[in-house]
């Protein structure tokens, strides 16, 4: 799982990592904001685009949990 965590700091592009999340979300049988907006507890104000730049920003730090 590291070595995943690894690759895609170093290799992935914000447009890469969307579109495996859209891909997972797909195959699921959801869209990418529902499943976003679950990660933020489904909140009726949920910002998802402000979570996306905060991935972006903590991409860019290496801040990974």
């Amino acid at each position: 799982m590291l070595d995943y965590v690894a690759n895609g700091l170093a290799y992935w592009s914000m447009e890469q990592l969307r579109y495996a999340a859209v891909e997972t979300a797909t195959q699921r049988g959801k869209s990418l904001d529902s499943e976003v907006q679950a990660l933020l507890d489904n909140a009726p104000d949920a910002d998802i685009e402000g979570f996306w730049q905060r991935v972006e920003s903590n991409l860019r730090i290496g801040k990974v949990p």
